[in-house]
């Protein structure tokens, strides 16, 4: 699987087109400019790294064929969890009670026994019947609150 990325700029609060930016292997994160000036190009890089959130594709997709990355909100058992990179792998985070106690669920631990059986039958194949994308914490933070 090809690593997929996101990146959200916090100031501007949108997701940056990926013809837009660069990471490099420190995980610094630059926006390319490019500009045609006199039939010359010229290419200016900015260091953004401070300013956006650098998000994961999960190599999974939801009941709807949506891809899942860190961040988005899913709904599991009509409640609103969230996607999160912890302890090594994917993990679903619920927020539970009032106490918003953190609930862990190893993603593909949750998502084994809720997949849509391929070809051969049973094999995991990336696709959960169960989970549903609804938004994310970026976008829609409105949606842990109505989860409470």
């Amino acid at each position: 699987m090809r690593m997929k990325f996101r990146v959200w700029d916090k100031t501007k609060k949108c997701w940056l087109d990926y013809d837009e930016i660069f990471i490099d292997q420190e995980g610094e994160v630059f926006l390319i400019e490019e500009r045609n000036w006199a039939y010359q190009s010229l290419m200016h890089k900015e260091n953004i790294t401070d300013k956006v959130e650098v998000v994961q594709y999960t190599g999974l997709k939801d009941k709807n064929d949506k891809e899942i990355y860190e961040g988005d909100i899913v709904k599991t058992h009509n409640q609103n969890n969230v996607v999160k990179y912890e302890y090594g792998s994917f993990m679903i985070v619920g927020l539970h009670d009032d106490k918003y106690e953190r609930n862990y669920s190893r993603f593909y631990d949750y998502l084994i026994d809720s997949t849509i059986p391929n070809e051969a039958g049973s094999r995991f194949d990336g696709v959960t019947t169960t989970l549903e994308v609804t938004g994310n914490i970026y976008e829609n933070p409105s949606l842990l609150e109505d989860s409470k």
